[in-house]
């Protein structure tokens, strides 16, 4: 069981005890004792979330078009292009609030809170569901630095804390912006910088060496033609039934 002791003083417009957690408590005053110390709202031009409602439905999702971000392209380790949805130019061009480019950051608001991606080069323009923030950083602030301090123990105890709800973890536009964020040398972000793309480096010659791996152990198999497709129909004989009727 933990337990924390607070001064009534100390008490926020928050009054359930999970807010109060100990963890959060030592974060709090540890970050109270920094000097250099900023807003995620002020440090950023813009943090804005998705359209809502009517704004964006499932049936205006197209084949090819520009990239529709979701939670679950969102990992904390770089854009997850699997599963990626599409929207057209033209909802695009209506949707121009919560457009995404190139160095913007983008945020989980529901279902997972807290973690954080950068938009890749790879990826020039896209758009956000509700249940992502992006943001837009000021010129001075290095984006591989904040992503990196947002997805680490300093952020993400913060996002998680604010995300504490009676029903299921939620953040809110202004919860996002109160972030804390710890402002070192400039140096030292572009230290930061360096090593994140070295290791986006790193991680897509790995990608590159497995799939290299699987189509050697395909091949040496003789099952490099072997097609593993989703069917969404398929048939079978009687007499292959056997003891088995259904149909996956």
């Amino acid at each position: 069981m933990q337990t924390s002791t607070i001064k009534f003083s100390q008490i926020e417009d928050r009054i359930d005890t999970e807010y109060y957690k100990p963890d959060y408590l030592r974060l709090e005053k540890a970050l109270r004792r920094q000097l250099n110390i900023k807003t995620l709202q002020g440090i950023s031009i813009k943090i804005v979330d998705g359209p809502f409602g009517s704004d964006l439905l499932k049936s205006e999702y197209v084949e090819t078009g520009i990239p529709l971000l979701r939670v679950k392209n969102v990992t904390g380790e770089g854009i997850s292009t699997n599963d990626l949805v599409f929207i057209t130019n033209k909802k695009q061009e209506n949707l121009q609030r919560s457009k995404v480019i190139s160095g913007d950051l983008v945020i989980t608001k529901a279902g997972r809170v807290g973690t954080v991606d950068m938009i890749p080069s790879s990826i020039p323009e896209a758009n956000i569901t509700s249940h992502l923030a992006k943001i837009s950083l000021k010129k001075e602030y290095n984006p591989y630095f904040v992503y990196v301090y947002l997805n680490s123990r300093l952020g993400l105890l913060q996002t998680e804390r604010q995300g504490i709800k009676s029903t299921k973890p939620e953040l809110n536009i202004n919860e996002v912006a109160i972030t804390k964020i710890i402002i070192p040398s400039q140096s030292f972000q572009q230290k930061i910088e360096k090593m994140v793309k070295e290791a986006e480096r790193k991680r897509k010659l790995a990608d590159e060496k497995y799939k290299e791996a699987e189509e050697i152990l395909n091949k040496e198999l003789g099952l490099e033609n072997f097609d593993l497709s989703t069917q969404k129909t398929f048939e079978a004989k009687f007499s292959e039934a056997k003891d088995r009727f259904d149909q996956e």
